[in-house]
């Protein structure tokens, strides 16, 4: 796992055939979906480009088969 700062992005190793939901918050309470990512095998990218929705934002991967 690796991350950017400016714009924010991240990068996680992905399994082939599987899916992976990046979801924000900025409460913990209310998460938004933002990309599905269709796993390689190999390492994927994420980079969000939008505008800051919190002052604070928090974000998960979660994985579909």
């Amino acid at each position: 796992l690796s991350y950017t700062r400016s714009p924010f992005g991240f990068e996680f190793e992905s399994e082939s055939g599987k899916s992976y939901i990046v979801e924000t918050t900025g409460d913990l309470l209310k998460w938004n979906q933002v990309e599905t990512i269709q796993g390689t095998g190999l390492a994927v990218q994420f980079t969000d480009s939008r505008k800051a929705l919190f002052e604070k934002q928090y974000y998960r991967v979660k994985t579909l088969e």
